[in-house]
């Protein structure tokens, strides 16, 4: 990023932080999820987000954007967010349900250890959800990778 892009950047966040400094959460909400569009992997700005919704009380909102850092979100937000994610979906549907609320590009290198963690285990966890739904609606796939693998055995116990 150019040196301008670079201080558009530092404005954007450092207008957010009057904003929130003069007590006008809205006002830095508003400016944070414009410039979050463009630039959904800065952290620094999803932590700002969720300072402004925490400062309004809205703790589902607060644990989404603070949800990839463990010190951006409350064990109380990012439970909130879980619990919204829950209702978008269904309860089978959780981890897919919130990865998605995220944001996160797909193939996006993740700048801190913590939001890499967190990242990987969503994404374990949505796959999980999409075999198990996958077996359910169609099973066939499953049994006959299942008789395949007990083939592949037999064959290997045969040699």
């Amino acid at each position: 990023m150019g040196a301008e892009g670079g201080s558009r950047r530092s404005s954007g966040l450092v207008r957010a932080r009057a904003d929130l400094s003069a007590g006008d959460p809205a006002a830095a909400r508003h400016r944070l999820k414009g410039y979050l569009v463009d630039r959904p992997t800065d952290l620094e700005a999803r932590r700002l987000l969720a300072q402004a919704y925490r400062m309004d009380g809205q703790l589902d909102a607060a644990g989404l954007w603070g949800y990839l850092e463990a010190h951006a979100a409350t064990a109380e937000e990012r439970a909130a967010f879980e619990h919204s994610c829950v209702h978008r979906r269904g309860p089978r549907w959780v981890a897919t349900s919130t990865l998605a609320a995220l944001k996160w590009p797909a193939g996006t290198a993740v700048p801190d250890s913590d939001a890499d963690q967190a990242l990987a285990r969503l994404r374990v966890a949505a796959a999980a959800e999409r075999t198990a739904w996958e077996s359910v609606m169609n099973p066939a796939p499953l049994r006959i990778a299942e008789r395949l693998a007990r083939h592949l055995r037999a064959v290997r116990r045969a040699k």
